[in-house]
């Protein structure tokens, strides 16, 4: 991703379709019960772990 983005720009198009690719590579290897079940960013909500 740095890579695209040192070539095109960080907020370029391509750079932020590599970003999220790879933030769903990411999810899916930390999260692997969760492969297949990965929601848009728009979904998330931002819910703070009052356990930390």
């Amino acid at each position: 991703m740095v890579e695209v983005a040192g070539k095109h720009g960080y907020t370029a198009e391509e750079t932020v379709k590599v970003s999220q690719h790879l933030d769903k590579l990411l999810n899916m290897s930390t999260h692997p019960a969760r492969q297949g079940m990965i929601r848009s960013h728009d979904e998330i909500k931002y819910s703070p772990n009052k356990n930390s």
